[in-house]
């Protein structure tokens, strides 16, 4: 107990190795899938919280509170699969021959195409449903400030429309929202444990998985 309490966690049975540095490479892996679903989490829920924003039940604001809906709905492992089975099949119909992604991990210094490919489908099943999240706070933090009267203002001036979301309404309306985003990469190295699993991604996740 002593040595838990000073991170000496003794060997691994299966490798020989110190446990903290099982852990501690492990953990450079979840931490890189958080930080790339964090990106396209924020590549995809900024544009369309700003475009539902702006047009305001219309369409286009029901299609992107639908999507923001079924990210939230939709559980990531499952998600993940029906990535590598939509890989698998539109591969076979279009070049016919399946394709997948590698599950034999390389490093990013080692192979960085193969690591890409390894690394952006856990990524994008990881981080759509985050970017739920963050596309409902962008539309609702651009809905208030768009009520403010230094915007009315600048309308009332004439100021060209993208000036006015751009530069006006989506400064303001950034602070809660990269505020939330922030707060999600820890959640996210929680949330991949089975998405790690399913893509071969030895991190964290997939390492606890195999240890049980």
């Amino acid at each position: 107990m002593w040595g838990y309490f000073i991170f000496d966690l003794g060997n691994s049975m299966w490798t020989g190795q110190p446990v903290t540095h099982e852990i501690a490479i492990r953990f450079e892996l979840s931490m890189q899938v958080a930080i790339m679903a964090t990106i396209v989490a924020t590549v995809i829920a900024i544009p369309l919280g700003i475009l539902s924003a702006v047009r305001q039940n219309s369409m286009t604001d029901y299609l992107v509170r639908g999507f923001a809906i079924a990210g939230i709905a939709i559980p990531s492992f499952w998600l993940g699969l029906m990535i590598i089975l939509g890989l698998l099949i539109v591969t076979q119909s279009w070049f016919g021959e399946p394709w997948m992604p590698p599950i034999q991990f390389k490093s990013i210094w080692e192979d960085p195409a193969h690591n890409l490919a390894q690394l952006v489908w856990p990524a994008v099943a990881t981080g759509y449903r985050y970017s739920a999240v963050a596309t409902r706070m962008t539309r609702s933090a651009m809905l208030e400030v768009m009520g403010e009267d230094y915007v009315r203002t600048a309308r009332a001036k004439g100021m060209p429309q993208y000036r006015v979301i751009g530069i006006h309404a989506l400064r303001n309306a950034m602070v809660p929202v990269v505020t939330t985003i922030g707060l999600q990469i820890g959640v996210l190295m929680a949330g991949a444990i089975l998405t790690e699993t399913i893509f071969s991604w030895p991190g964290i996740g997939k390492w606890m998985i195999d240890s049980i």
